[in-house]
């Protein structure tokens, strides 16, 4: 067993490759979701968090660690324009598109999973939940008149009027019947 006791301060400060990582991993999804005035940043709200849990549930940390390199490869974000950013994401894009997609869906549907991020949304008179399955949304009730279809395709039968199709000219069918053994005479 390793002796751990000349170790502590180690364990209670981050090292620098820590904190290195936290804040690409913050970076790149802000390039992603950058924020402004009226909507916060993508980090601000955590989803650098959500995207690494939810690669790590799928087996996948390997890309957490593919999409760092290839970040650091390219001199990272820091102290970069955003024009610069964009410049790396399109390429990261490029070059790896599935494991593009996958981190795309799993930043925009943590961004707007968060309480930030559905309070903006609000405040701009949208009803929107963060579960919006459990009580669904308020639906007004159905009007026959305005609600009815106005293309004018198709048509309506009462049930009571409904009567049985009348097969016996279409010979095919009642030849194809009469092989298959469902001759009804």
């Amino acid at each position: 067993m390793e002796d751990r006791q000349n170790e502590p301060a180690a364990l209670e400060k981050p090292s620098p490759t820590a904190n290195g990582l936290a804040n690409i991993l913050a970076d790149f999804v802000d390039a992603l979701i950058p924020g402004d005035d009226n909507w916060p940043s993508a980090s601000k709200v955590g989803v650098q968090a959500v995207l690494v849990n939810r690669l790590a549930d799928l087996d996948r940390e390997d890309d957490i660690d593919r999409v760092v390199e290839f970040i650091t490869a390219a001199g990272g974000f820091a102290g970069k324009s955003e024009v610069e950013r964009s410049a790396i994401v399109a390429v990261l894009e490029r070059r790896h598109p599935e494991l593009f997609k996958l981190i795309c869906q799993a930043v925009y549907f943590a961004y707007y999973e968060s309480p930030a991020a559905a309070a903006r949304i609000r405040s701009l008179g949208f009803s929107y939940r963060l579960r919006p399955h459990i009580g669904g949304y308020p639906m007004p009730r159905v009007d026959a008149i305005r609600d009815r279809p106005h293309h004018e395709r198709g048509s309506y039968l009462r049930t009571e009027d409904v009567c049985r199709l009348d097969l016996s000219k279409l010979d095919w069918l009642l030849q194809e019947q009469r092989e298959c053994g469902h001759d009804r005479d």
